[in-house]
């Protein structure tokens, strides 16, 4: 439904659309992408199209699953096992791309560095 794997799956894609430059040029993109991303399945449901995954029913939230049709002990294990990888290959792609982030900044600043002590000192061209 759209409150179990939906927003797993979303967080890794808005983190993976984000690095699209056009995408990261153009943030309002983004924003109308993940809001239409996030409301598309509930207002599926809504509208009767698909059959609802959710109800409130005597004061409890109730989540029925599309795909798998028992409740037991194993169909729970399995959807944290899928939430639980799902979140750890967002959290290595966003540890990937901080990863890369540092490693051009440290490159650009040895590089400022060195150009910086090929300038003359006190000449034309200090401040």
């Amino acid at each position: 439904g759209p409150f179990v794997l939906v927003p797993v799956l979303m967080c890794g894609m808005v983190i993976a659309v984000c690095n699209i430059p056009w995408v990261n040029d153009r943030p309002w993109a983004l924003y109308v992408w993940t809001a239409l991303l996030a409301l598309t399945p509930s207002l599926l449901e809504w509208a009767g199209l698909i059959a609802p995954t959710t109800v409130v029913k005597d004061g409890y939230y109730v989540l029925r699953s599309a795909i798998v049709a028992a409740g037991g002990r194993i169909d729970v294990l399995a959807l944290v096992l899928v939430n639980l990888v799902l979140m750890l290959a967002v959290a290595r792609f966003a540890h990937a791309l901080a990863r890369d982030r540092r490693t051009a900044f440290r490159q650009l600043t040895v590089q400022a560095w060195h150009l910086d002590h090929l300038l003359p000192k006190g000449g034309v061209f200090s401040t």
